[in-house]
């Protein structure tokens, strides 16, 4: 017996058919995205700045466009409030989409291939971007670190160390695991490494219909989650850059589809898709996705073959790609630059006591303003949708809002899943890291 959910059962708990929304929740979601508009202008004026003193990078960035971003909300959710009013049927065009995705999927593939041409420039805007392509040509030439002058270092590389580890001597490599680099590094020899996280994008939006055609029995909840994916922003926005969370949706889709119906080969490929997964960037994302399958596996009829099957899968990627790169990192990184050179030891002391210190100002200010980021331009409304249906048994949760095959309460509930995790972590990043970081896990 697999791990996917009796169909039965999902034609049960989710109609089939798209019942139009009810005035009152049509009232309730917009009123919800005009206050969080309203919250995130009011954000924007922020901490008041010093005379002299510069506001931090993503700080500025911040109240710079998200008043633009927070008006244009309000405009689309009154807009869309009045198109709700109008008569249409998108059914028969899910209902195909449902049976045959391919045309579909090519054309959202080639749509955000030409987007990361034309619109992101084939370009890495950050540094949490440019650090796995700087990685990627380095493979590509055939070397796990590049190398420069030793009187280069400080000039090259920021003392703080976030994103590029650098020894004495001028070794540098990414701060970032290897998986993601990996992965761009063929095609850095095509010239053409924007072309990735496109072909990825398109690979994700296959995968949730093959997923959602396998564990439910409405005919159109493939199409409706087709649908809704190739319309969120933080899947098309990360589609089109160098950001490797496409790369941990990607990932944990496949894992996913893998282990529904577990047998030894497929845990086995899951198993050596995970591998890659923890090692894309960091291993958190997969390692909190992963949990819930293995918890699962336990609990089912030989568990202990399923697990060791699907140990045997982890255990050469883990140790090449995570075990490995951390020796990697050792030599080059904060090992080589304290007294213990080349501890492993240090560098896990190191981790422990970043992951584990308290929050400033700062990083709490940031996290606050990736949330309301998150409410306004990744899923508007199903924030509260989500953290509700994670207190409540009640099947009819948000169905006049989230009225769709493809969208169970259960599944709404899990989307905080990721989010505490997101908030919680000790380096200040860009307001929507936290955004970008749970929809590769949502």
């Amino acid at each position: 017996m697999g791990l996917a959910a009796s169909p039965a059962r999902c034609a049960e708990t989710v109609p089939s058919a798209l019942a139009r929304p009810s005035s009152a929740s049509v009232a309730r979601l917009v009123a919800f995205t005009l206050s969080a508009s309203a919250a995130a202008l009011l954000f924007a004026l922020g901490r008041p700045v010093l005379e002299g003193q510069r506001p931090h990078a993503f700080e500025y960035l911040y109240r710079t466009h998200e008043p633009i971003a927070a008006w244009l909300c309000a405009v689309l959710v009154l807009l869309a409030a009045a198109a709700a009013k109008l008569r249409g049927d998108p059914r028969h065009f899910v209902a195909a989409l449902a049976r045959r995705p391919h045309l579909f999927v090519a054309a959202a593939t080639v749509a955000l291939a030409a987007a990361a041409v034309l619109v992101y420039r084939q370009h890495p805007l950050s540094m949490d971007e440019y650090a796995p392509l700087f990685q990627a040509r380095i493979f590509a030439a055939g070397a796990l670190a590049a190398k420069v002058p030793p009187d280069m270092v400080d000039r090259l590389v920021p003392p703080f160390r976030w994103f590029i580890e650098a020894s004495p001597d001028g070794h540098l490599v990414s701060a970032y695991w290897p998986g993601f680099a990996l992965l761009l590094t063929p095609f850095v020899w095509l010239g053409a490494p924007w072309l990735l996280n496109p072909l990825l994008g398109g690979a994700s939006l296959y995968l949730m219909w093959w997923i959602a055609r396998r564990t439910c029995a409405a005919e159109d909840a493939p199409g409706w989650a087709v649908l809704l994916a190739a319309s969120s922003p933080a899947l098309t926005v990360t589609a089109t850059s160098y950001y490797s969370m496409g790369a941990h949706l990607c990932a944990s889709l496949a894992f996913a589809a893998l282990l529904l119906e577990p047998t030894p080969r497929r845990l086995a490929l899951a198993g050596a898709v995970g591998s890659l997964a923890l090692a894309l960037h960091n291993p958190l994302p997969h390692a909190l996705f992963a949990l819930p399958f293995l918890i699962s596996l336990a609990m089912r009829p030989h568990a202990w073959g399923n697990l060791s099957v699907l140990a045997v899968g982890y255990l050469p990627g883990t140790l090449l790609l995570a075990l490995g790169w951390l020796w990697v990192q050792c030599q080059v990184g904060v090992c080589a630059n304290g007294p213990t050179h080349g501890s492993i030891a240090a560098f896990t002391g190191e981790l422990w006591q970043f992951a584990f210190r308290l929050p400033s100002s700062e990083l709490l200010w940031a996290r606050a303003a990736g949330l309301l980021k998150l409410v306004l331009w990744a899923v508007p409304g199903l924030l509260p949708l989500a953290w509700w249906g994670a207190e409540t048994t009640r099947i009819k949760l948000g169905t006049s809002v989230v009225q769709i095959s493809a969208r169970t309460p259960a599944a709404t509930a899990m989307r905080p899943r990721a989010i505490p995790t997101a908030s919680s972590c000790a380096r200040s990043r860009s307001p929507g890291w936290s955004a970008r970081w749970s929809r590769s896990q949502a």
